[in-house]
């Protein structure tokens, strides 16, 4: 059950259902969830390790602002790590794996057909972007490298989040910019990878100066 506790509520938080700056209780947590206190405790004390949740004795437990910091710092990360382990994907990019990479793109274009909301097709697409990049790890055999990343990416993937829900065209954008990369990718286009990768790092926050600002409450250091 802890692990449960643990699951359902960084899976909240990362998806914003559980807004940055939100008060949640132990209380609240254990009623809603049918647990003693104690599984709520060992589930707050693992997010705050995470810096998603901040503990403050006497105070309450809140949810951690997203950090702009972080995200840059992520993204630059994401540039030379996963840039890289796509470079090998070209090189050995067989058949199968083209069927895989096609597969998912032909999954995530289905998406748009289901008439969810734009928030609900957010939280979707998320899952379905992250299949995808995962994908790109797993048949480049760098999985370890994807572990490493997702382990410090929580302030990207609640950015990735607010950008997805409040941009309506955004994710169709992203899911062209998918098949962009699988096309180089399959062409082994390292030229065209570099410029359509790079797009699609820095798509998001280049359209969010303004968002962010409508939404101070949600970020570090914005007034």
């Amino acid at each position: 059950m802890p692990n449960q506790v643990y699951t359902r509520l960084k899976d909240e938080i990362l998806s914003l259902k559980i807004k940055p700056g939100q008060s949640i209780g132990e209380i609240e947590i254990a009623n809603r969830f049918n647990v003693s206190r104690t599984p709520v405790r060992d589930a707050f004390k693992r997010l705050e390790y995470e810096n998603l949740l901040e503990i403050r004795a006497h105070k309450g437990t809140s949810v951690t602002l997203i950090d702009i910091n972080y995200i840059t710092d992520i993204i630059y990360i994401r540039e030379k790590l996963e840039f890289a382990v796509i470079q090998e994907l070209c090189k050995n990019c067989t058949e199968n794996k083209q069927f895989q990479l096609n597969l998912l793109l032909t999954k995530q274009n289905k998406l748009f057909e289901q008439g969810y909301s734009q928030e609900e097709l957010a939280r979707e697409f998320i899952k379905s972007d992250n299949e995808f990049h995962a994908m790109l790890f797993k048949l480049a055999n760098k999985e370890n490298v994807l572990s490493f990343i997702t382990s410090i990416s929580h302030h990207y993937e609640r950015f990735r989040m607010f950008i997805n829900i409040i941009e309506e065209n955004i994710l169709y954008e992203l899911f062209e910019e998918h098949k962009l990369l699988a096309e180089c990718i399959v062409t082994n286009n390292i030229e065209k990878l570099q410029e359509v990768f790079k797009e699609h790092l820095y798509n998001g926050i280049r359209k969010s100066s303004e968002k962010v600002f409508e939404y101070p409450e949600y970020f570090t250091d914005i007034k």
